[in-house]
């Protein structure tokens, strides 16, 4: 009786913490699950209109796939000097005028994107014309539009096509007007969220009752065999756990200051080699940089130990029975403490480099358990293959350092060519990078997708890993 009412806590206060966790996610990243905000590329400066003078009037068509303009921005030039006068920004559709701006041309930096936000809803399929109308431009005195007849795909080059043109009083431009141009659209997911999560606790509570059920009869169900193997084998895992951690930095003059020393330095190091080649692509470059090291760093540390995790421990299991698969977890979990550890620099730099921290920290477990997940998952594939195949540490190396650059550690996914991403967005390893990034850069949670799409990324090889693992688990001790 004693058993099945602790049976009952647990499950009653597992509900309590999965509603409260509903509640807070949604508080902290309800304006990312309601509505997704989206931004063009704009073509690459080539040439300019020329001075725009009074009476000069150059048009841009285009169109937006979302629900609303939020933003659009053009790229003005000065030419070094303090200039005069005034612009008048419209939108139109057909000879209807959206929206009109006017803009002081004194406030105008040189070669800048000019934001403005014209917050137009429900434009989605409209064809729209930007029209910018020199009131006063005096010659010597007046600005520049810039344009151009391609923008950047990967380090190439993609001519834009010529019917979209631009034109000046009329007559067509060789090339597009520079524009940044800002969208927002409604998800669904937002709007049903608090249903989808009412029949998530309704399954939860079906599944704790079928676990009660189980329990009460003296069958074993996955939950219960994961609760006994908690209770029996608790101490152990600890033990191993502290065993790893504390023998990493055995006889270590710095110890655990190595986990914070480690990715400091090593994004140092990264920083000054390609720095020059990125920085000015990517903002805030030194964040973006320390986040992508911790986190593959811990992924390449986690598998090497995890691989190495049976046949290092063959002592331990010819002599003791246990549970096999405990050994690669207590590696991902010591390994797990020096991925804690190094939050603390990256927090650090994030503040020290201008960033704030925002609310969306709160979401960061979620990516932090993926990449764990992830982890482990590589680690049981290599650890049942280390056992029969010896050659496999040396050929987890080369794949590793492959696997490294073909994740944006360092660079920007910028640089990969538009028909490689497809291929390139299949690396698991990026999208969790890209969702720690979005809430320590951005400070605001990933959109739904980039949710759905992390847990697919991670648990499919968790799921792929124990399965092999278990199944030639019972062959170990012949091989090792």
């Amino acid at each position: 009786m004693k058993k099945e009412l602790t049976l009952k806590q647990c499950f009653g206060w597992a509900l309590v913490t999965l509603a409260l966790l509903g509640v807070l996610f949604y508080a902290v990243a309800h304006e990312q699950l309601n509505y997704k905000i989206n931004s063009t590329d704009a073509v690459t400066p080539s040439f300019n209109t020329g001075e725009l003078v009074a009476g000069n009037v150059v048009d841009q068509t285009f169109s937006v796939e979302d629900d609303d303009l939020r933003t659009v921005g053009i790229y003005l030039q000065t030419a070094g000097r303090e200039n005069t006068g005034s612009l008048t920004v419209s939108i139109l559709s057909g000879k209807e005028v959206l929206w009109r701006t006017e803009i002081d041309v004194s406030s105008v930096e040189d070669s800048a994107y000019y934001q403005m936000t014209p917050l137009l809803a429900g434009v989605a399929g409209k064809q729209l014309t930007l029209r910018v109308t020199s009131v006063n431009g005096q010659p010597g005195n007046a600005l520049y539009l810039c344009c151009g007849n391609s923008y950047s795909a990967g380090r190439g080059q993609v001519e834009v096509p010529v019917s979209n043109s631009a034109t000046l009083n009329g007559t067509l431009l060789n090339g597009q007007l520079c524009m940044e141009i800002g969208t927002g659209k409604q998800l669904w997911f937002g709007a049903y969220y608090w249903l989808f999560y009412a029949v998530f606790m309704l399954y939860a509570a079906g599944y704790g009752l079928y676990v009660l059920r189980c329990d009460r009869k003296g069958k074993l169900c996955g939950a219960l065999r994961f609760l006994l193997a908690m209770k029996n084998y608790r101490f152990l895992l600890e033990q191993l756990v502290n065993r790893d951690f504390k023998t990493k930095y055995k006889r270590s003059m710095l110890g655990v200051l190595w986990s914070f020393l480690n990715p400091l330095l090593t994004m140092v190091v990264q920083y000054i080699v390609f720095s020059t080649l990125f920085k000015s692509d990517i903002e805030n470059y030194p964040a973006y940089l320390l986040s992508g090291i911790i986190c593959f760093t811990y992924f390449n540390e986690a598998v090497n130990q995890c691989m190495v995790s049976i046949t290092g421990n063959a002592t331990l299991i010819t002599k003791v029975y246990l549970p096999k698969y405990i050994l690669p977890i207590s590696k991902a979990l010591s390994t797990g403490i020096n991925l804690l550890l190094s939050l603390i620099p990256l927090l650090a730099v994030v503040l020290l480099t201008g960033e704030g921290i925002t609310p969306a920290i709160l979401l960061l477990p979620f990516g932090l358990c993926c990449l764990f997940a992830f982890s482990l998952g590589i680690g049981m594939m290599l650890a049942t293959s280390m056992v029969f195949f010896r050659d496999t540490q040396f050929l987890w190396g080369i794949a590793s350092m492959l696997w490294m650059y073909l994740t944006p550690v360092f660079y920007p996914e910028s640089i990969i060519p538009e028909k490689l991403m497809t291929l390139y967005k299949m690396n698991p390893l990026y999208h969790v990078i890209r969702f720690v990034r979005t809430i320590l850069l951005d400070g605001v949670s990933p959109e739904p997708k980039a949710y759905l799409l992390c847990a697919i990324a991670c648990i499919v090889p968790l799921i792929l890993g124990l399965r092999i693992f278990r199944r030639n688990q019972n062959k170990f001790i012949l091989y090792i």
